[in-house]
């Protein structure tokens, strides 16, 4: 599966404007942008896994829908490494998953032993990891390829990313072959798809700050409420994980454990919406990932992270 996004990676390594805007001024270094060179890194992984998938996949499946079965197989193997260079394991992978898992943590990234996670968090996201088909695939065969592609140590900064998946997916969503021509003449069907650019780390980074900045420095008395975060896009959460960053350093004052922290953040002050389906559940991953980040595995609750499609069965939440 080649990837036809080489004309629109022209376009990603985009420099932040000369000109001085009075509400940057004294942010540190992070604010310069790093999308572009990050999603060329994304876009090199993304093909390294299609062509690792081509080469040990027996059973391709049938043609009819063998591009979205392949990119499910392609997001699944980012989510699995997400989780291996963490050295976590959900409770409830499916077993060709979990034979991966432990072959990245243990020749990749040399992890000495795997943390199991049986919360309710972990387990919509062991869900979420079974509806990518690897039937046919000699999962071990596969494993141990891709380790073989990925042991540069470049590779670790990008593997640790909690947006990679979501990184991935757009890199999936450029390389359509008939993406152009769709923007030309959407339909209605294709509109969540045709729409979805992901924010810059730069960017939501600045965005968050300027959302809640005003209420730091308010957070001292005793009698106000914490903000509530919601982003009204969330897409694969791009806005939603910096978010969540910051509240839980905000929150540091008034609770005991940085897992409880993070607990308390998702039960009262971080929301995302989307129209995408797809959207919430790169969302929710990426906020699992980032939970594990700040204070490892504990029993988190599912976020409160929904898609509102257009669909009979009205809205779906992370993880159902």
């Amino acid at each position: 599966m080649a990837l036809e996004a080489d004309e629109a990676l022209r376009n990603t390594d985009v420099e932040r404007p000369a000109v001085e805007d009075p509400a940057l001024a004294g942010k540190s270094p992070k604010w310069q942008p790093t999308a572009g060179r990050r999603f060329r890194q994304v876009v090199s992984l993304t093909r390294l896994l299609a062509h690792a998938l081509d080469d040990c996949l027996v059973e391709p499946g049938g043609s009819g829908n063998a591009d979205s079965a392949m990119s499910a197989r392609i997001l699944a193997l980012g989510r699995i490494l997400s989780l291996s260079e963490r050295a976590v394991q959900p409770f409830g992978l499916p077993r060709q998953l979990n034979e991966m898992l432990i072959i990245f943590s243990e020749e990749l990234f040399h992890n000495q032993r795997l943390v199991k996670d049986d919360s309710a968090f972990s387990l919509s996201v062991a869900a979420a990891l079974s509806e990518a088909n690897f039937q046919g695939t000699d999962a071990a065969h596969l494993a141990r390829a891709i380790v073989a592609l990925l042991q540069l140590p470049d590779w670790r900064s990008v593997l640790h990313d909690p947006l990679l998946t979501g990184w991935i997916y757009q890199a999936l969503l450029l390389g359509k072959t008939n993406y152009s021509q769709r923007r030309q003449s959407p339909e209605c069907r294709d509109v969540a798809e045709l729409t979805q650019w992901f924010t810059p780390d730069w960017i939501a980074e600045f965005l968050v700050e300027q959302c809640l900045d005003h209420h730091s420095g308010k957070n001292d008395q005793p009698d106000r409420s914490p903000p509530t975060f919601l982003d009204v896009s969330c897409g694969a959460g791009h806005i939603l994980v910096p978010a969540l960053q910051r509240l839980v350093r905000d929150r540091h004052l008034v609770a005991s454990t940085p897992a409880r922290q993070v607990s308390l953040v998702l039960e009262q002050q971080l929301f995302g919406i989307d129209i995408d389906p797809v959207m919430a559940d790169l969302s929710g991953f990426a906020v699992y990932l980032t939970c594990l980040d700040l204070a490892g595995v504990a029993p988190y609750p599912i976020p409160h992270i929904y898609s509102f499609a257009d669909t009979a069965d009205g809205a779906t939440a992370c993880g159902s």
